[in-house]
This record gives C-alpha cells, structure tokens and sequence, in this order.
C-alpha cells in the first residue's frame, strides 16, 4: 500500500494484478486467486488500514473499486516496508541515504522502489543503488531522469501518471532486456505508441495503456500468449490487428466491427477481461462466439436500443453467458430506454454478477 503516494485513490484491480505479478497471492484447490484477494481487501478494511471512496455514490449499491490509505497510517506503512527491505520510498530519502552511506546491503539490494516526488539528489541516489535484484518499480508525478537500463530483473513496472516518460523510452522498455515483466502500465501518460519490440515481453499478463495517446497498436501485441488482460479506455485505438483485426475496444468512439471472431482467437487462451466492446453493430453469431474466450471474466459491452428487442441478439448473449464458465462479471452500456429484462432468465442459471 505504501507504493502509492499519500492520499492517492488506489485502484483495487490495479493493486491486485501488482500482487498477481509479484507472486504475493499464491492460490489453491480449495480457493482461487480472486478469493485471496478478496479476503485480502476485507482484512484491510476490517482493520480500518483502507477506506473506500466511492464519489458521492451509494457504496451499498455501487461496486467500489477505489481506496485510499490515512496519513498516519500511509506514513507508517511505508517506514515498515523500509525497515524490512520490502519497499523502498523516495519519501523516505533520509533513511535510504543513510543507509546507503553506511554501506548496509538492503540499500543496495532494493526489492521494490516506488518514486514519486521530484529532487535534485534523486539521480545521484540512484546512481549508487543496486537494483540487480529489483523486482517491481513504479514511478508517478513530475519525476525524471530514471536510470532504467540499471533495472534488469523488473516483474512490475508501473508507470502510471509519469509525466516525464516519452516515446522513445517505449524502446527501451519493450526489450529483452525487461523479457521477464509481467506486469505494465503506462496509463495516464504522453506516450503515443508502442513499438514492435514489444514481442520480447514474452511473458507479459497485463498491458494497460488507457488514457494515452496511443492510436494503433503493433501487430505483435497479439503474440503475446500470455497476456490475460488489455485495458485500452479512453485511447483513439480503433483497429486491433491479429486476434481482433477490427473490434473496437474504445467506449467513446463508434465504428465498423467485424462480424465474426476470427479463428485465431483461441491464441489468447488466458484472456481474462476484455472491456469495454462495441457490440452495437455486430451480428447474433458475433456475440454468441465471444463465448469462446474460455477464461474469460470479466466482458463489458456497449449494447444498442435495437438489440435490446432483437431476440437473436439477446437470445446469442444469452447463451454466451451461459457458455462462458468464468465469467464473473458483465456490464452493459446501453442507450436511453433500452431494457434488460431478457437478462431475468438468467439470474437463476448464471454466477454473473
């Protein structure tokens, strides 16, 4: 939790695929990874360590996906994470100075480094830092000149909200050099594209690029088997090459889809979210197939007036859903006056919330 800087309003989903990455929720026979996380998120909140923001909405009738961390207890998060080398924070640039000077070994071996305020010592630091063994690295706010090519061993690298970080760098980050990260995320940031060298990140699970610039993406984004999720809102990205050569994923613009799922859909095995998609022009056979993605839990839809009465496209979601036996949530974006009442049957049959 002390990654983040105080006050700032944590993604669950975000913080969840961090410890997915990382390893730091291990699943079992009896319970799966969402479970633990779950009762993870409930232990933080019984212990009053977290606090849901919901926005001015009804927390009892609206999913809450945003938390925040008190001061005191940020502040006292982040100088435990320091003290037993599990995270280290620019906010505590003292202590790691310190240390640093005393030559102790967990200054130079940091295992997560999380930067988020701008100072001129800060490079000189990082400089003389060891991150060999660094594991995850993320970096916010108005910081610059990070020394990337010292962090060999990343599994997470979050990005988001850097305003510093620019095209070329994409370069550097889509290289063997980073082939073992599984996690990234350039939300919120300048970054206008990705480059083709992203085939290296071999095994990447998670790509959010939402809230960029970016307009296209390389084709060799869809060779990479291992991704379970893309997040690609509020993006001008429009024509999917490869597995979903021209479904449109971007909630604000409307375009021409496919109408049917290409074959080579089943290369992305382990696609575990996939929202938010234009269904609004597609053809009954179109949705009904989205019930291929076979791991597929989480699908959100923009869904058209007409469709709500056509009973072959109600009927193709119907038994989409039914097919899919992961998935856990749906959420329809439909227009004024639209109604889901075709969706009653399935209450009874689905554990689709």
């Amino acid at each position: 939790m002390s990654t983040f800087p105080v006050g700032y309003e944590i993604d669950k989903h975000r913080l969840i695929r961090k410890w997915k990455a990382e390893g730091l929720i291990a699943q079992n026979m009896w319970r799966t990874f969402e479970e633990v996380a779950e009762e993870y998120f409930s232990e933080l909140l019984d212990r009053g360590i977290i606090r849901p923001v919901t926005h001015g909405y009804n927390f009892s009738e609206v999913e809450t996906c945003f938390y925040q961390v008190n001061h005191f207890m940020s502040q006292f998060l982040a100088s435990l994470s320091a003290q037993q080398n599990f995270l280290t924070s620019w906010t505590l640039k003292s202590a790691v100075v310190a240390a640093a000077t005393a030559g102790r070994m967990e200054a130079r071996m940091v295992q997560r480094l999380s930067l988020h305020q701008p100072d001129p010592e800060l490079q000189a630091l990082l400089e003389r830092t060891d991150f060999s063994h660094t594991r995850s690295l993320t970096v916010y706010g108005a910081v610059n000149q990070i020394p990337l090519d010292k962090f060999v061993h990343l599994v997470v690298l979050d990005l988001e909200g850097w305003e510093n970080l620019k095209d070329d760098d994409m370069v550097q980050i889509c290289s063997s050099q980073f082939f073992l990260l599984k996690y990234l995320s350039i939300r919120c940031t300048r970054v206008s594209w990705l480059p083709p060298q992203i085939i290296e990140l071999g095994y990447l699970e998670t790509l959010d690029i939402s809230h960029t610039q970016i307009r296209e993406l390389p084709s060799q984004v869809w060779e990479l088997l291992e991704l379970q999720a893309l997040d690609l809102r509020n993006t001008q990205v429009k024509l999917l090459p490869g597995a979903l050569r021209r479904l449109l994923v971007n909630d604000h613009q409307m375009d021409k889809i496919v109408t049917e799922v290409p074959k080579d859909i089943v290369n992305w095995r382990f696609l575990e979210a996939l929202e938010t998609v234009d269904l609004s022009n597609c053809s009954a056979s179109f949705i009904e197939n989205l019930a291929d993605l076979r791991f597929l839990e989480v699908l959100a839809v923009k869904w058209s007036f007409h469709q709500c009465y056509d009973e072959k496209c109600t009927s193709a979601l119907q038994s989409a859903i039914h097919r899919s036996g992961c998935l856990k949530s749906l959420t329809i974006h439909c227009e004024l006056g639209c109604s889901m009442e075709f969706l009653d049957s399935l209450a009874d049959a689905s554990p689709v919330h």
